[in-house]
């Protein structure tokens, strides 16, 4: 049996609600809902004295001169400056950094200076077999033993 709240005059139909015999433990809310709440529960209002501080804490692996600096995410190309990026507060006082494009989740290690090549230049052009079990030389590699007869 079904309840229906009634309408105000001019508005369609009202509320309504299904009783169940049994209760759940499964939430009644939306998770996608859920978690824009709690991330934007996460993302810090950051003082743009202190944006700079937690930018060359949170990034090992390039320098932060100024909040103007740009950077471009590795994963959605996107260019951006340091009073961009998303600060995220977590429990203990401790931040985390994302990139500003909705829904990319790289991090500073993903990031790079703007106009710097991805791989080095001068790097080996078998960079990608650094580790791995040599491939076996050919016959014109191999020195050749020579007999001779006495």
């Amino acid at each position: 049996m079904a309840w229906t709240a009634p309408s105000a005059p001019g508005i369609g139909s009202g509320v309504g609600f299904c009783p169940i015999i049994q209760s759940s433990r499964v939430p009644i809310v939306c998770l996608d809902s859920m978690r824009t709440v709690l991330l934007a529960l996460m993302t810090a209002n950051v003082k743009l004295d202190d944006r700079l501080s937690i930018l060359r804490a949170g990034d090992r692996f390039r320098k932060w001169n100024s909040l103007d600096d740009q950077r471009v995410c590795s994963v959605c190309e996107r260019k951006f400056k340091g009073r961009q990026v998303e600060i995220r507060r977590f429990p203990g006082g401790r931040y985390k950094l994302y990139c500003p494009t909705l829904g990319c989740p790289s991090g500073p290690h993903q990031w790079f200076y703007p106009g710097a090549p991805v791989v080095s230049e001068i790097a080996e052009p078998d960079w990608w077999r650094v580790g791995k079990q040599p491939t076996r030389p050919t016959a014109e590699s191999m020195p050749q033993a020579h007999a001779h007869r006495i």
